[in-house]
């Protein structure tokens, strides 16, 4: 281990740090099922969206879970011939991160479902892909059937909406997130609702996965039923209850025979490692090109990135955590070429600390304050970023991958001097306070 010791007044202390061992990537535990509903039909695949409740067998009992069990994926095929046309991330929508994957999608019939491997764990769902597509003409209301999971009871129903024609009665959100039901010709209501709810404007469309024992009366899902939605003086067409078994039988009998998905062109892939030493699970990854071309994608479970369908040209390379701005790096000079794949792997972990202590003009500790550093790794020109804030002591510390400070901000305003600076402690002035 290696100390280098700098000072005018203060202490900058730099130290190696040691990366804690990898741990196994999370498994998912107990059987998962979805339940998935798909915005159909819709123009293009820049409109599509879906919902899905994830339901997880505890003990023998299915309960609600926050996310996808860990592998999942979800698959797109051709309804008319069960091929499969993609396979990506769980993305409710699809991103330039996936229409860069799936490439054009002509108009048609399509089937979804979420996987783990070529395990279905959901329902099938149906898209229509119609660039014609006018959802000003669509009904009212529309029911869709959703499967039943295994061991499930089929208390699930999709409810469509769109808005009404200038002129027509207020149709609002909750006349989809909670329709009034005929069930084999008996209204029912749904007990409760919660959320937030406004008017539904003409050709706007939403969607919800109704749950049926919410309703009153109660439903008796062990029953076959004719269900419909009433609104004002407007009925939708009828679903049956359970829904009909065939696409989801149909799906898991082609699996077996189907060719694995062809690779898409890979050009750029490399490893995130956290700052705790660990594979940084779900960082974002992007490049920025000319004309603020942004590409972007996430780590898998591993760490792992793959960067495919680019552009040839220059690009910098970036990487933060999830849904965090900072810690950030940003790698200049990264060449895409079409036949010359590239890896760059992206280090976080601290190998420099950089400290200090923060007073107040009057001497005392300033506890609060926000220090920003930027650090540059002089062999390539990455640049990493971060931010903290000082303790009730004042004092602040900062790890980093480099150890050439080329700013550091206190407060928002950059500390006056050369860089790299040798002192890192610092007397707010009488306006920084």
């Amino acid at each position: 281990m290696r100390f280098i010791f700098l000072a005018v007044c203060c202490i900058l202390a730099i130290k190696g740090l040691q990366a804690e061992e990898l741990e196994p990537p999370e498994v998912a535990k107990g059987l998962t099922w979805c339940v998935l509903l798909v915005k159909s039909p819709v123009k293009s695949l820049v409109e599509y969206h879906h919902l899905t409740r994830w339901l997880a067998d505890v003990k023998g009992e299915w309960t609600d879970r926050q996310a996808p069990p860990l592998g999942c994926q979800m698959e797109i095929r051709r309804a008319a011939d069960q091929a499969r046309v993609a396979r990506l991330p769980v993305l409710n929508r699809f991103d330039e991160m996936a229409l860069r994957r799936i490439g054009q999608a002509l108009d048609g019939q399509y089937l979804i479902a979420l996987c783990v491997g070529d395990r279905r764990v959901s329902n099938v769902a149906e898209l229509t892909i119609d660039a014609a597509y006018d959802p000003v003409t669509e009904k009212l209301l529309r029911l869709a059937p959703i499967e039943a999971g295994p061991g499930l009871p089929a208390c699930f129903i999709g409810a469509r909406g769109a808005g009404p024609a200038a002129g027509g009665p207020e149709f609002t959100t909750v006349d989809v997130y909670g329709p009034t039901l005929l069930i084999d010709g008996i209204e029912a209501r749904p007990i409760a609702l919660a959320g937030s709810f406004f008017p539904i404007p003409p050709g706007v469309q939403a969607e919800r996965i109704v749950d049926l024992r919410g309703y009153r009366p109660p439903i008796d899902l062990a029953m076959p039923h004719k269900i419909q939605a009433r609104f004002d003086k407007f009925t939708s067409d009828a679903v049956q209850l359970p829904a009909p078994a065939a696409l989801g039988p149909a799906w898991d009998a082609a699996t077996p025979k189907l060719p694995k998905i062809p690779e898409p062109r890979v050009q750029l892939t490399g490893a995130v490692t956290g700052m705790d030493g660990k594979p940084g699970l779900r960082y974002e990854v992007y490049l920025l090109g000319k004309d603020d071309a942004i590409y972007r994608e996430v780590t898998d479970v591993n760490g792992e990135y793959a960067f495919v369908n680019i552009p040839p040209g220059s690009y910098k390379l970036g990487a933060n955590p999830p849904a965090m701005g900072q810690p950030a790096m940003l790698i200049p000079g990264i060449e895409i070429e079409p036949d010359l794949p590239l890896r760059r792997d992206i280090r976080f972990t601290p190998l420099f600390l950089v400290a200090g202590q923060i007073y107040t003009p009057e001497g005392t500790f300033a506890a609060g304050v926000t220090i920003d550093l930027t650090v540059e790794n002089p062999a390539n020109g990455a640049v990493f970023q971060n931010t903290t804030t000082t303790d009730q002591f004042g004092y602040y510390g900062v790890g980093t991958p480099f150890s050439r400070v080329t700013y550091l901000g206190v407060n928002g305003k950059r500390v006056q001097g050369d860089m790299p600076i040798i002192e890192y402690n610092y007397v707010l002035r009488q306006d920084e306070k």
